[in-house]
């Protein structure tokens, strides 16, 4: 453990190794999660949203090993706690509006502006996906719970001796936590997404992720969060025909 206490003591020491380590466990979840699926019958005819279950799931468990293995075998300081100083109401609210904010600014510049002027001949995005049940179980659920262990938990933990740092009245470790959770979605480029589309998605998941990170935080637990990004998935879903105004549909009946 002096080691661990060596790299907290650098600022940026701490901010690489909460990074790296959070890198190591999306790669592993996600090959992990590969063999599971390929293990699996045919039969099951997994849609996409099903098959991230197996990865969601490694993520939290490969999260809380990083954390007891990092922090003395407890989970002190990495948010497993009742929440304080919350307003749930505000934080509905926040979440809402950043949720549509991001996508309307983010539907225009990209999908509108920017894929317009210059078009790279994929409409690929999500693919759709079965029922609310589905949905309710690997989205809300098993996602969310392995994204706020691993984004929340390990890593905002990790660096929340350097909450002092602000940036913009943001601490580092909320900047940290929301621009690295909106990162991971970049791998949506490796299964050949609309680039510009992958854009909107950072730029969402980015501000939704500060979000979270803010009410972590704040209430130094990462159940606020977990609430808020169950409750922009809720929105996602019932929203999800937004793109026929501002992501693809407009942009391709246009170019």
């Amino acid at each position: 453990m002096k080691a661990i206490q060596a790299i907290k003591q650098k600022p940026w020491l701490s901010v690489c190794f909460a990074i790296f380590i959070a890198i190591v466990i999306f790669i592993m979840s996600h090959g992990a999660a590969r063999i599971t699926i390929d293990l699996l019958p045919e039969s099951l005819q997994l849609d996409w949203l099903l098959q991230n279950i197996p990865m969601k799931i490694y993520m939290a468990v490969l999260s809380i090993v990083a954390i007891l293995l990092f922090n003395k075998n407890s989970f002190q300081g990495y948010g497993f706690q009742k929440p304080r100083n919350t307003k749930y109401f505000k934080l509905v609210l926040t979440t809402f509006i950043g949720t549509y904010a991001s996508m309307i600014i983010g539907g225009v510049v990209f999908m509108g502006i920017l894929n317009h002027l210059f078009p790279t001949g994929n409409t690929k995005t999500f693919a759709e996906f079965g029922s609310i049940v589905e949905m309710i179980i690997a989205a809300w659920i098993v996602s969310s719970i392995g994204e706020e262990i691993l984004f929340r938990g390990f890593v905002q933990g990790f660096i929340q001796h350097l909450k002092n740092i602000k940036i913009l009245n943001l601490s580092l470790p909320v900047i940290i936590s929301g621009v690295s959770f909106g990162c991971m979605h970049l791998v949506l480029i490796t299964v050949g997404m609309n680039i510009w589309f992958v854009c909107l998605q950072l730029l969402f998941t980015t501000t939704i992720g500060l979000i979270a990170a803010y009410y972590r935080e704040k209430s130094d637990s990462i159940l606020p969060p977990y609430f808020g990004s169950c409750y922009w998935k809720y929105f996602w879903f019932f929203t999800r025909h937004f793109n026929d105004a501002f992501e693809i549909k407009y942009i391709y009946k246009s170019s």
